[in-house]
């Protein structure tokens, strides 16, 4: 019964510590004379321009995608975050004035209808 106790903890364990690496995400886009710092951490996202904090969330939808409008010095962006199901593939879109900026080229595979 210890034996048993023991393996399963293990494997509980190594699920976590899987899960939390391939989840962990650090993206980094140069728009201009800006630098986009993109971080995802134990669900705690959060953007940066120029190491200046100007949006974070706790919990995000990745999956269903988020939006966040940020100001950084007058200048407003909007940054677009979307994951694949798994949490594996986070792609991330700059975007200024409805006008595409940047992207990380990341590409998620599309939904097909059953």
């Amino acid at each position: 019964m210890l034996i048993a106790l023991i393996i399963a903890l293990s494997l509980f364990i190594v699920f976590a510590v899987t899960t939390f690496f391939l989840t962990r995400k650090n993206i980094v886009m140069k728009v201009g004379d800006k630098e986009f710092k993109i971080t995802c951490f134990a669900s705690k996202l959060m953007v940066y321009i120029n190491d200046t904090l100007v949006a974070s969330d706790e919990m995000p939808q990745l999956i269903h995608g988020e939006e966040y409008n940020v100001k950084y010095k007058e200048e407003e962006f909007v940054v677009k975050c979307k994951s694949n199901k798994y949490g594996s593939v986070l792609r991330v879109e700059v975007y200024q004035n409805g006008k595409l900026l940047a992207d990380n080229g990341k590409q998620l595979k599309e939904k097909s209808g059953k």
